[in-house]
């Protein structure tokens, strides 16, 4: 009976941006706080609590974002994606 050896390994890749949201609870406006690596190029989604897209942002994110007046008071979900698709989910509270 033959031995074989059988070695593996672990890449480590990064699976989230370095993506932060204040204030939160919201009301109006979000600011976005990112690494320079990753402030221009985002794509964001902002998603009910029923997972339906409400709305779709891109570009650079160096200044507040207004929310759009159809959000309501209650929870969602703020999605970022970059160019090489690497994600970042967030939670927010809206209180208008």
């Amino acid at each position: 009976m033959e031995e074989h050896e059988i070695t593996s390994k672990i890449l480590d890749v990064a699976s989230d941006l370095p993506v932060n949201i204040y204030p939160n609870p919201v009301t109006d406006y979000l600011i976005i706080g990112t690494n320079s690596a990753v402030e221009s190029g985002l794509q964001l989604l902002i998603f009910d609590s029923s997972l339906k897209l409400i709305s779709e942002i891109s570009g650079t994110f160096n200044q507040p974002i207004y929310l759009p007046r159809e959000l309501t008071n209650g929870n969602y979900i703020v999605q970022f994606r970059d160019k090489q698709n690497q994600l970042q989910r967030k939670s927010i509270i809206v209180v208008r």
